[in-house]
C-alpha cells in the first residue's frame, strides 16, 4: 500500500490523531494533531482496529466517531473512508447501528469546499436494523486546485427508541490533491507502451466541440506539452472532412515518479471531439495529475461542459492485498443534483 491515512477519535471530543505514513516521500505529510505519539508507533496498532477498503485498496482512512450512547453502551457509528478512483475521489459512509432498535430514513449529506463537485448532494437509506450496517457512497471531482482542503457531512434519522430524529455531524478530515512537478524524459514509442502497462489510468472524452479538429489538436498538445511533458512525434490522418490525430507525453516527478497522457482528436472542419487519457504510478497521484491537466487545457478551450459522464478507470492489480473487508454500497434513493447542468 502507498499511502496510508490512520484517524482515530477517542471519546473525548474534538481530540483526533491523524497520521500519514508516506512510502515515497513526494507527497504532502502531516503531524500528528493533539498528540504526542510518534509516527512511528502508529504501524502496531494497524492489527487491533477494524479496517476497511476501497475497491482498489491504494488508501485507507479510518475512522470512527460515536452518537446517542443508551445505557448499556450501545451506540450509532459512523465508519468513513476516502479512495481515489482515476478521475474522481470516492467518499464512503458506513453507518453502523449497534443498538437494540432499528433506525429509519436515513439521510446522509456530504459537505466539500467549492473547488469540488459532487454529482449527488444528498444520499437516502429507508431502514438499518439492530446491529446491521449500510455504506453509502460519494463521488467528488475535483476542479484543478492542489492542496489540502477539508471534507465533512451529517447523518440525519429517525430513531425508533425515542421517536425522535438525530443528527450526527462528522467532524472534517483533510484531503489532499497532488499536483507533481514534471520534468520531460524523452522516451520511443516502444519505451512508452511498455512504461503505461505499468501505470493506473483514467481517460475522459467529450461530445462534440465547436471548434475545428485540426485546431484542437494543436492548441492542446502544445497545452500538455508546456507542462514540462516530453511529446512524441503525434501520429495524423488527415483525408479530406476527417482528421484524426494522436500525441503522446512522458515526463517523471521529482523522486521519478512516471507519468504519461495521450491526446486524441477527431472530427472535421468544424466540429471536433477530444479523447483524454494519463497514467500515473499511483492512484493519488493519478487524480491531481488529471485534473491539473484538464485545467490548463480548460483555461485556453471550454471543453469540461462536454466532458461525457462516463469515466473509465484502469488499476494494477495487487495480489495478497487485504480485500475481506471492503465495505458495499447499499441500495440508496439517487438525487438528481447536476445531472442537468454544465459542468463548470
Amino acid at each position: 500500500m502507498d499511502l496510508l491515512l490512520i484517524i482515530s477519535v477517542p471519546t473525548i471530543p474534538n481530540l483526533a490523531n491523524i497520521y500519514i505514513i508516506n512510502k515515497y516521500g513526494e507527497y504532502p505529510t502531516r503531524a500528528p494533531t493533539n498528540s504526542n505519539t510518534p509516527l512511528n508507533e502508529t504501524t502496531s496498532e494497524l492489527t487491533n482496529k477494524e479496517s476497511f477498503y476501497n475497491n482498489t485498496n491504494q488508501i485507507l482512512i479510518e475512522t470512527e466517531q460515536s452518537v446517542v450512547p443508551d445505557t448499556l453502551g450501545e451506540s450509532v457509528q459512523i465508519k468513513t473512508a476516502f479512495g481515489y478512483k482515476g478521475a474522481a475521489i470516492i467518499y464512503k459512509l458506513k453507518i453502523e447501528n449497534n443498538t437494540s432498535d432499528p433506525i429509519s430514513d436515513i439521510k446522509v449529506y456530504p459537505y466539500v469546499p467549492d473547488v469540488f463537485l459532487l454529482k449527488e448532494k444528498d444520499k437516502s437509506i429507508s431502514l438499518i436494523e439492530p446491529n446491521s450496517s449500510q455504506t453509502v457512497t460519494f463521488e467528488i471531482r475535483p476542479t484543478g486546485e492542489c492542496g489540502d482542503c477539508n471534507v465533512s457531512g451529517r447523518v440525519n434519522y429517525y430513531d425508533m427508541a425515542s421517536r425522535k430524529r438525530q443528527d450526527i455531524e462528522l467532524e472534517p478530515k483533510s484531503l489532499s490533491i497532488v499536483c507533481p512537478m514534471l520534468r520531460g524524459k524523452e522516451i520511443n514509442e516502444d519505451e512508452w507502451h511498455d512504461a503505461v502497462g505499468n501505470l493506473v489510468k483514467t481517460e475522459e472524452s467529450t461530445r462534440e466541440i465547436d471548434m475545428p479538429a485540426e485546431s484542437l489538436f494543436t492548441m492542446v498538445s502544445r497545452i500538455v506539452k508546456d507542462m514540462h511533458m516530453y511529446m512524441q512525434k503525434p501520429e495524423i490522418t488527415d483525408k479530406q472532412q476527417l482528421f484524426n490525430g494522436v500525441a503522446r507525453f512522458y515526463a517523471e516527478g521529482v523522486k521519478g515518479l512516471k507519468y504519461a497522457a495521450q491526446v486524441e482528436v477527431m472530427g472535421g472542419a468544424k466540429k471536433s471531439k477530444l479523447i483524454l487519457k494519463v497514467w500515473a504510478e499511483k492512484e493519488d497521484a493519478l487524480t491531481g495529475f488529471y485534473h491539473g491537466v484538464l485545467d490548463e487545457i480548460e483555461k485556453r478551450v471550454n471543453v469540461k461542459e462536454y466532458i461525457q459522464d462516463s469515466i473509465v478507470q484502469q488499476y494494477n492489480i495487487h495480489y495478497g492485498d487485504k480485500i475481506g473487508t471492503q465495505v458495499k454500497d447499499s441500495v440508496v434513493q439517487r438525487s438528481n443534483f447536476g445531472t442537468d447542468e454544465k459542468r463548470k
